[in-house]
């Protein structure tokens, strides 16, 4: 009996302890609730606005001028390989490398022994056939009274036969002169001297090359540039030049042809620069840099760089058009090219008209046909 008393009130005191917690749990619950209602209410954040935020930019329609520098190198306008016309040992060389020759200058002479031997004996021959043509000539002219027609008949025959053989002495006469003449080699062009390739005692023959003659003035700058680049130098085109040792002044110079076909190798186009060089500062291989400057169009709509995005490998832009309840988004795919010297521009080709309104942020957010929210921008179509 005693023990079922002790296990009565061990019972009922741990019934009492929970109670208690619970009330102290309450009280804290509640008292907590009162504090907070004290405290004021949070601010709710703003709501979002329904519509897309874009910046945008008008496009104008103006003249487009690029501009633009590329490195080239130099090398002469005119470049000669100078070869014999006969065969012969060279005995007098007249010029060295550096040089400075005019045309019909003597750069080398060759042994004329044979060659005049030649041409002796074909004045000679020359001699004797005028001589021959002087007698029937004379032959010619006493049968004219004779009333004998057998001997009209063979002077005149004598006479032809004559008249012939003169042309032919005298045309091998005029070829043995020539021979004889083409052992002085001399410059066909004015320039200077960039190679010698045969030395005095060295016999030199037509197929084979006996110098080098460049000209330097003017030199040429051979640019290779791009196809976007090409296709901007429409219009008046100037250049000007600058070369890295820092000449003063700059030379002259002026676009003088484009390749009309890209290198296979570099895919690059070849523009071709006249440059003045007339204190002959200048020298084959030097690098130079050339700025080209073109007004390729009095009508071109060009478009900010940064209005352009990619959907599905295709780069589109989002023209803003006002709508009855704001502005609409309507998609885009422009026909476009690069502008040389202006990388935040584009030329724009098709598919946009001064005027036009395009979205230049937030591009990522809208698509086509969706109300936006035109804000102010920062920046213009370029």
């Amino acid at each position: 009996m005693t023990r079922n008393i002790l296990r009565l009130d061990k019972f009922t005191a741990a019934v009492l302890i929970v109670v208690t917690l619970l009330c102290l749990g309450g009280a804290f619950a509640l008292f907590a609730r009162q504090a907070g209602s004290a405290s004021p209410a949070a601010t709710p954040p703003p709501p979002s606005s329904a519509h897309p935020h874009v910046e945008t930019a008008r496009l104008g329609e103006g003249p487009l001028e690029v501009e633009f520098t590329r490195r080239g190198t130099l090398r002469p306008s005119a470049e000669v390989n100078i070869f014999p016309e006969v065969t012969g040992r060279v005995v007098k060389r007249s010029v060295g490398v550096g040089d400075a020759v005019k045309k019909g200058d003597v750069l080398f002479e060759l042994d004329g022994a044979l060659l005049e031997i030649k041409l002796s004996e074909a004045q000679s021959r020359l001699k004797s056939a005028q001589v021959r043509m002087e007698e029937v000539q004379s032959q010619f002219a006493g049968a004219q009274n004779s009333e004998d027609d057998d001997l009209k008949r063979d002077a005149r025959l004598r006479r032809d036969a004559a008249e012939a053989a003169l042309k032919l002495a005298e045309s091998e006469a005029a070829e043995a002169q020539k021979t004889h003449d083409a052992r002085t080699v001399r410059s066909p062009i004015g320039g200077t001297v960039a190679q010698i390739l045969a030395a005095e005692g060295e016999f030199a023959a037509p197929a084979q090359p006996i110098a080098r003659i460049i000209v330097a003035e003017p030199m040429v700058a051979v640019v290779p540039l791009t196809a976007a680049e090409t296709s901007s130098l429409r219009g008046d085109i100037a250049c000007r030049v600058a070369v890295p040792e820092g000449q003063q002044p700059p030379p002259e110079a002026r676009l003088l042809r484009l390749a009309p076909v890209a290198d296979p190798r570099t895919k690059r186009i070849s523009a071709e620069v006249e440059v003045k060089n007339a204190d002959g500062r200048l020298r084959a291989g030097m690098p130079i840099d050339v700025t080209f400057r073109a007004k390729s169009s009095d009508a071109a709509v060009v478009m900010p760089r940064r209005a352009l995005t990619l959907r599905s490998d295709t780069l589109v832009c989002f023209r803003i058009e006002k709508a009855s309840a704001g502005y609409v988004a309507r998609r885009v795919e422009p026909v476009v090219e690069a502008i040389p010297g202006r990388a935040e521009s584009l030329h724009v080709l098709a598919g946009l008209s001064a005027g036009d309104l395009v979205a230049v942020s937030g591009l990522i957010a809208i698509d086509d046909g969706m109300e936006v929210q035109v804000v102010p921008s920062s920046k213009h179509s370029g």
